[in-house]
Formats: C-alpha cells, structure tokens, sequence
C-alpha cells in the first residue's frame, strides 16, 4: 500500500506541472500557488514515505535530506511572488536547500569513505569551470542583472555546481562501496541533482532575459526538470 501511494505521489507532482504553468501565465495567483504547494508537499511527503519503507528509521542522512526539502518547499512557498522581500526569503530558501543537500550528501560519503577530504580537486575544478562558463554565456545572452544580484546569482551557482558534485561523488561512493542497490542509487542521486541544475540554469533565464518570460516551453521545461529533480533526491531516503 505505501509503494502505491510512494508512487501515485510522483505522478501527481509531475502531473499537476503543465496546469501550474497553465495557472501562473499571467502572474502568481491563488490557483497557481495551490498546484506548486501541492507539487512541493509531495516531494517532501516521498521523503518521509522513503524512510518508513525503508524500515530503517530516520538516519542522520535523512534527517539531513529532508531538513532539504523542507528548504526548498519553503523556497517555493515565497519565491511565488512578485514581492522583492519574498523572493528574497525564497532565494535564501532554495540556498540553504543545497547546503543542506551537500551536508546530506557529505555525511553519507564520510560513511563510505572514511577520511576522505570534504575540498576534491576535481569538483574544485568543476565549479570553476562551470561558473566561468556560466558568466560568459550570461554576458553574451543579454542577462539583465548587475551589482548584488549578480554576486549573489555567481554565488547560488557555485553552491549548486559544488551540490552536483558531491551528488557525482556519493553515486561513486555507493559503487564502490558494493552498497545495495548500489547503480540505481547512483543514478538517482547524480540524475536528480543534475537536474536540479538544469533547472536552475533555466529559470535563470526565464527571470533574467528579456522576452524569455513568457516561453511557455520553457517554463513547462523549467518546472518539469525542477519537480523531478526534487522527487528523485526525495527518494534517496528509500535507497540510502
């Protein structure tokens, strides 16, 4: 009964995106914010289904990842808004979700890899290179941010790359280990947080180019790589 309901979860929060789009066309409203909450509850309720199918009880690794989750529900919660102090509150939220999710990440990798540095020269290198890559393409695409913002966006990205990179680490890990389950965690973990990023890349667009706001496409790309992105790393709570 509950890997049904685990399941009929997942496919309502992808089910709902196209009407959520559909909903907030012409601006946050009533409608929209019910469907993105409701999307946004279900990721946290795969969470906690995670853990009691587990049957395992909760582990600092999913106590981590849901204290995630509840971040982002809270950054979804106030970034559905055209207010500047409740996108700001928003943008904190998503923000700290990825700490929290490099925390989680971080505590399992200890777990696997005992005496493993947390700084890896690789994903050192990885960050770099993708916020260099980052800031050319904005400069070149017509990003219509500056001063603060802009730190502030270099800074989120840096967070998010370092986040992928600790996924990309963990599914190694889990591999290498001999874990249970151990490729289909990998691909779980490394699939949901690249997504994440895809996401993030492309809402940055849609919020800093001019004429990008009303690409539906991309808003139902946005939102559909966005809620996977979020159910996947959700059901790391099952699998870990």
């Amino acid at each position: 009964m509950m890997k049904i309901l685990f399941a009929v979860i997942c496919l309502v929060v992808m089910s709902i995106t196209p009407f959520f789009v559909k909903a907030q066309m012409n601006g946050p409203c009533a409608k929209s914010m019910l469907l993105k909450m409701t999307g946004a509850t279900g990721y946290v309720a795969i969470g906690l289904l995670g853990v009691r199918l587990s049957g395992d009880g909760f582990s600092v690794f999913d106590m981590v990842l849901l204290g995630a989750l509840i971040a982002s529900w809270i950054g979804d919660l106030f970034l559905h808004s055209t207010k500047m102090w409740s996108i700001v509150v928003g943008f904190f939220g998503f923000l700290s979700a990825h700490f929290f999710f490099i925390a989680a990440y971080s505590t399992e990798i200890a777990v696997l890899n005992p005496g493993q540095s947390f700084f890896v020269p690789w994903q050192i290198a990885v960050v770099l290179v993708l916020v260099v890559l980052f800031l050319v393409f904005s400069a070149r695409s017509g990003f219509s941010f500056s001063g603060i913002i802009k730190v502030g966006i270099v800074f989120y990205g840096a967070v998010i790359t370092t986040m992928m990179c600790k996924a990309i680490q963990l599914g190694y890990s889990v591999i290498s280990a001999g874990v249970e389950n151990a490729v289909v965690t990998a691909v779980v973990s490394i699939a949901g947080a690249i997504l994440f990023c895809i996401s993030d890349f492309s809402i940055s667009i849609l919020m800093f180019v001019d004429g990008a706001k009303k690409n539906i496409p991309l808003k139902m790309f946005n939102m559909f790589t966005y809620f996977a992105a979020e159910l996947l790393l959700a059901s790391l709570t099952l699998l870990i």
